[in-house]
């Protein structure tokens, strides 16, 4: 519980200075494009990309009405898929790993419509693991974190490009997001087990 505490208590003291300006709010919805990093690779299995679910809500604040930074927090749900191919076997097996992304970024504005940001998350996992498998010999269903392994906390660090199209209190966004996990989620003695996810997202953006 130590690293979501400090994750919101750095963002508090950030934010204290520039909440009385005004700040942005969006909501995101779009594709999650996951796969697992594993170290070593596992014998007779092939990690490739998996395609999921992401979305969630965003604040900004800026630091001043003229400042080109702020600071952006948020939820964000994820659905970290991958896909497995195992050696001599047809089809393909399907895994989801669902967790709730807390990410603390600092941001900078070109201009009113194009920014980057970069920063930190703490991640959380919510509900269960789901398999959905063509694989004869492997079979759909769902398991807990803890029967498949995989650790229920994770972080690393969040970073991309955001476009802003709308006017100065109503906008459309469109975010481009990479996702890189640091934390090993394997609870197993091996191997080293990392996500790695590409966020494509786009949703309104109110300031209030």
């Amino acid at each position: 519980m130590k690293r979501p505490l400090l994750l919101v208590g750095l963002a508090l003291v950030l934010l204290h200075p520039v909440t009385s300006r005004g700040f942005d709010l969006s909501l995101l919805g779009g594709l999650d494009v996951g796969m697992e990093s594993i170290s070593p690779p596992t014998t007779g299995t092939t990690d490739s990309l998996g395609l999921g679910y992401a979305g969630g809500l965003l604040l900004h604040f800026p630091f001043g009405a003229k400042s080109h930074f702020g600071i952006e927090v948020g939820g964000l749900y994820l659905t970290h898929s991958g896909t497995e191919t195992f050696t001599g076997d047809t089809g393909s097996v399907k895994f989801t790993f669902p967790y709730a992304v807390l990410p603390v970024m600092l941001s900078y504005n070109f201009s009113r419509h194009v920014s980057i940001r970069a920063g930190g998350y703490y991640a959380i996992a919510i509900g269960n693991i789901t398999t959905s498998s063509t694989d004869p010999n492997v079979a759909s269903g769902s398991q807990t974190f803890s029967q498949g392994t995989v650790a229920t906390t994770d972080y690393g660090i969040v970073g991309g490009l955001g476009v802003d199209l709308g006017g100065p209190k109503f906008g459309f966004r469109i975010d481009a997001l990479c996702v890189m996990g640091l934390a090993n989620v394997d609870t197993s003695s091996t191997p080293t087990d990392k996500y790695l996810d590409f966020l494509l997202m786009a949703g309104l953006r109110i300031t209030l």
